[in-house]
């Protein structure tokens, strides 16, 4: 009797396919916005998350980097004495400015980018790029670190050159981890930032490691007493900080895509069912008749709404695996960072949608009449 039920409630098979494939598009949108925020998030923390650096200090207000290139600068005679705190191990100027990235003498506007440039000190100051797709650090102050998306947008590799706000420089390593969808990272020499944007014996950041056993708020009362116009913050709250910034545009936007996408699959499912159920009353007619009842035929009703739901999530996530793959070897520029506990709550939602799109077949299965099993 289940499986009668089953086959009655399985409808035509091109209707069904439709309604699968419509699932997994839907899917598969959410899981690439959701993947695309965990790409900035993670590109923020990678960098500004960097094990080698306990604190960073900035002027008041500018706890993260974007913030950091457009507001007060630290002057860099204050980098001596925060060396002198105890328990700082190293403390290193950073400085930071979106600054125009081309070829070499080109003019066209549209093969110029303006990239979030990083002047650290080269080759093993802290602030410096936090992992390498290829290359090695660059050592000499016309050599620089570039995103390795932003040298896709460019069209250029290791070895060549461009220019950087007007300097002339060469690439020695393309780097990972720090694409955040509206611009990438470049690396080079602080002293090379400082001259292209104008900001010689000025900081945006002061990076401070710290000794082994050293006291963390000690060193934080210690700065930000003898610099009353400094804060130092902790990595965390940076990284905190820095994801607050650059995701602030894009949570509502990703939560307005997903639940557009979760109705746009609950409407197709729910279509379908209601059609299989109207088209198929002869059909539960008869099992009702035979003694299932509607309860029993409602749960075969949801059963199918789930399976359904299932297939497309499943077919979903693989094609967003298979995406990501695709993504990475030939357009780097757009990230996508697969979570598997986004995938299942991404899964599950589309699921809980389509048993929610299956209430109103459920009800209309107490209108049919077992003697309609006769008319037939």
């Amino acid at each position: 009797m289940i499986a009668l039920l089953s086959k009655s409630l399985r409808g035509r098979h091109a209707r069904r396919r439709l309604a699968v494939a419509g699932v997994a598009a839907c899917t598969l949108l959410v899981i690439v916005i959701a993947s695309a925020f965990r790409s900035v998030q993670t590109a923020m923390s990678s960098y500004a998350g960097q094990t080698g650096v306990d604190l960073w200090v900035a002027p008041n207000e500018a706890d993260n980097l974007i913030r950091g290139s457009t507001i007060t600068f630290i002057p860099l005679t204050a980098l001596e004495p925060i060396r002198a705190i105890p328990g700082v191990a190293a403390a290193d100027p950073v400085l930071e400015a979106f600054l125009p990235v081309q070829l070499p003498g080109a003019r066209d506007p549209l093969r110029r980018l303006t990239l979030l440039t990083i002047g650290y000190r080269q080759p093993d100051g802290l602030g410096g790029p936090p992992g390498y797709a290829s290359g090695r650090p660059p050592r000499a102050p016309d050599e620089i670190a570039l995103d390795r998306a932003a040298a896709f947008r460019l069209g250029v590799g290791i070895g060549d050159a461009v220019e950087i706000g007007g300097f002339k420089v060469k690439i020695a390593g393309l780097t990972t981890g720090t694409n955040i969808l509206a611009t990438q990272f470049v690396f080079t020499s602080f002293d090379a930032a400082a001259a292209a944007g104008g900001l010689t014996g000025q900081a945006a950041f002061i990076l401070i490691k710290l000794s082994p056993g050293a006291n963390r708020e000690s060193v934080i009362g210690a700065v930000e007493g003898k610099f009353p116009g400094l804060r130092a913050y902790t990595r965390a709250y940076f990284v905190a900080a820095n994801a607050r910034e650059v995701t602030a545009g894009f949570v509502p936007l990703m939560a307005l895509i997903a639940g557009l996408g979760m109705g746009a699959a609950a409407v197709l499912i729910g279509l379908l069912i209601l059609s299989v159920v109207d088209e198929r009353r002869a059909d539960l007619a008869v099992v009702i008749a035979m003694g299932m009842g509607t309860g029993a035929a409602g749960g075969g009703v949801l059963a199918q709404a789930a399976a359904i739901s299932l297939k497309g999530t499943l077919i979903g996530a693989a094609l967003s695996v298979a995406l990501k793959l695709a993504l990475d070897a030939f357009l780097p520029t757009i990230p996508l960072r697969l979570f598997p506990a986004d995938i299942m709550l991404i899964a599950l939602l589309f699921i809980l949608a389509g048993l929610g799109s299956a209430v109103v077949p459920v009800l209309r299965l107490k209108a049919v009449d077992p003697l309609e099993a006769f008319r037939a």
